[in-house]
């Protein structure tokens, strides 16, 4: 029967099978004997003519291999393990000549661990690149650190060396039915829970299970599948690389394709980058940030980007934000269990196991203490909050575009989209940002003889607001997000003089308009007063026309009127000399006189036989007396006869 003691052995497979290089046992102290450890041999696919070892301590991290050939070999060992409970064993098909090999360090009880303490908790983190700097030239050729899988396998041989390999997969559960744990990446379940205050961006423990049954958890599978998406696309679309255009202001990546470039960005930073003997994206070599690139360029089609180190650049400036985010989660993971055994257990799915040991050491760390405080009083410094999550600003501009002209909103209309939800703002500082500068803007629209302000105005105005509202002395563009380029002193003051300049110039040609408005309209007055001037004259010439009509009608009235005045006179003189008149008077005949030409004038140019002085006119005694029209002809002949010209 069992005595309940319950002892752990760490079997060290060397030249085994690759999977199996480091397992572990739980057995009661009564069935350690010599039999069950020459079946173990058997079990791990070793020979019975292989060698058995276990490691004796003799120091605090150094031990001798002494052989297990015998019975009494393996009650020694017991022996000199009593105090610790744990037996180090090492089986190889090959003689060990090593006099001397690694062993865990004592460690102080783990039952008395603070929060955030661990049995590894006084080995340094960067102990590992002392050991890789030290390691012979001869034994480090085949050991590097660039690449994550390098770096790894690299950390992995450095706590093989220590011995800390079969300590760590002690907080390993295993659900094998042998009882056999095998060092393996998907070991992490854990069924302990979290405390109350678990960041909300830490990774959160899967259930296993079998999945049979309605109290069964849900089996764990592979994990989220990556990259599924953007290779339908690549089939859909029959190309191996797909189009992908960045934002000409804002600097991201913008149109249909915008989320599968960021999240084929991701994959490959996640396969390339390391996580292990690094603390930020600096860290890691150019060869390996050069590869993430070549990934990425072999895949995808940069259509506005001609320059090759621009699109790097666009790249990476994409791969240290996201490699920057995913450090952060893994980080609140960290804090989101108590003890180390938790943490371990509890493993985000993405990470090797040893990358999470290494991860545990960096972040518990006084180094990354000091430096995370610091981002932590920074962050809280933040004043506005934007709700887009992992949506870049300037997709998010892309869609507010407008659809026939294709002009994206300006940095006022773009600031409410990415600060509200429903309606509701992020914070009060974000809404009041967005009100003082609307209210700017109306105030300026509404000056008078103040043309429309053009988009660059208006986000300089922005700009502007959110300095005096937030009370920062930055002059990068707020905003536009982490992909924006942020331009220089010299090149703001450059374009402040553009805007002034392109003031100037319309201020220049609204004073040309104005004076060519003048100049047309004097033009006009003139044309009006020329005009005038030609209908006077016009009217002049009517009348002057109408006058003389006037007057010629007027003569020949009176002509006619002298006319029928002769006719009706020389129809009376016929009359009154006529026989049948016996009170006639017998008239002297008129002297005629001879013009010029010889001939006798007889009548008047007005057609008037003139008579003499001295000549003796007949008047019919009963004529009737003279009329007003005999009258006015008497007026008109005396009038001749006084007049020489006429007469003539």
């Amino acid at each position: 029967s069992g005595t309940g003691e319950m002892w752990t052995l760490y079997v060290h497979c060397k030249n085994g099978l690759p999977d199996q290089e480091y397992v572990m046992f739980k057995v009661e102290r009564p069935d350690i004997k010599f039999s069950t450890l020459t079946s173990l041999k058997d079990q791990l696919g070793y020979a019975v003519r292989d060698f058995l070892y276990y490691k004796k301590r003799c120091g605090r991290d150094v031990a001798t291999l002494q052989p297990l050939d015998y019975v009494r070999h393996a009650e020694i060992m017991l022996q000199d393990n009593e105090s610790e409970k744990e037996i180090r064993l090492v089986l190889s098909k090959e003689q060990e000549t090593a006099q001397q090999v690694s062993i865990t360090p004592l460690k102080r009880p783990r039952q008395q661990l603070e929060e955030d303490e661990h049995p590894f908790m006084d080995d340094p983190f960067d102990a590992y690149k002392d050991w890789l700097k030290k390691l012979p030239q001869d034994q480090s050729k085949n050991l590097k650190d660039d690449t994550r899988d390098q770096t790894v396998n690299t950390y992995k041989e450095f706590l093989r060396m220590k011995g800390d390999i079969p300590e760590i997969m002690a907080f390993v559960e295993q659900r094998d039915t042998d009882g056999i744990i095998v060092e393996d990446d998907e070991s992490n379940g854990s069924n302990a829970t979290p405390p109350s205050n678990r960041p909300s961006h830490a990774r959160k423990a899967r259930d296993e299970g079998n999945g049979h049954g309605s109290n069964q958890r849900k089996k764990r599978g592979r994990g989220t599948v990556k990259g599924f998406t953007v290779g339908n696309k690549r089939v859909k679309e029959r190309t191996q690389k797909l189009p992908i255009e960045f934002s000409e202001r804002r600097g991201g990546p913008i149109g249909p394709n915008t989320r599968a470039f960021v999240d084929e960005v991701v994959l490959f930073t996640r396969k390339w980058a390391p996580l292990i003997g690094v603390n930020s994206w600096k860290d890691i070599k150019e060869q390996v940030k050069k590869e993430i690139a070549d990934e990425i360029l072999l895949r995808w089609n940069f259509i506005n980007i001609d320059d090759e180190d621009k699109r790097k650049e666009k790249i990476w400036n994409i791969a240290k934000e996201r490699y920057k985010g995913w450090r952060s989660a893994l980080s609140a993971t960290y804090r989101a269990y108590n003890s180390y055994g938790e943490r371990i257990r509890n493993k985000p799915e993405e990470i090797h196991l040893l990358e999470w040991h290494y991860l545990q050491l960096y972040f518990g760390s006084d180094k990354f203490k000091k430096v995370s405080s610091q981002n932590s009083s920074n962050r809280q410094q933040q004043r506005t909050r934007h709700l887009m999550g992992s949506k870049n600003f300037s997709q998010c501009s892309f869609e507010q575009r407008d659809q026939e002209t294709g002009e994206e909103p300006s940095d006022l209309l773009l600031w409410r989209t990415t600060h509200t939800k429903h309606g509701r703002w992020s914070n009060s500082v974000s809404a009041s940002v967005y009100e003082n500068a609307a209210m700017k803007i109306g105030e300026i629209g509404l000056e008078p003889d103040r043309q429309t302000l053009t988009t660059v105005e208006e986000n300089m105005i922005f700009q502007s607001c959110y300095k005096e509202t937030t009370q920062i002395k930055s002059s990068k563009l707020h905003g536009h997000g982490y992909l924006a380029t942020y331009r220089t002193h010299r090149e703001l003051m450059k374009e402040n003089l553009e805007v002034h300049a392109r003031a100037q110039a319309a201020a220049r040609e609204k004073s040309i308009a104005f004076e060519a408005e003048v100049e047309k309209l004097k033009e006009q007055i003139a044309q009006e007063a020329a005009e005038r001037e030609r209908e006077k004259e016009e009217n002049r010439r009517r009348m002057q026309e109408e006058l003389e009509n006037a007057k010629i009608n007027i003569r020949e009235e009176m002509k006619q009127e002298f006319l029928n005045m002769l006719a009706q006179h020389k129809e009376g003189t016929m009359n009154m000399s006529t026989p049948q008149n016996n009170a006639s008077i017998q008239v002297a005949p008129s002297i005629q006189e001879e013009d010029g030409t010889g001939e006798h004038e007889t009548e008047n140019e007005d057609g008037l036989q003139e008579t003499q002085p001295g000549s003796v006119v007949t008047v019919q005694k009963d004529a009737p007396a003279p009329t007003r029209s005999s009258k006015s002809t008497a007026q008109l002949m005396n009038r001749t006869r006084n007049n020489p010209k006429r007469r003539k």
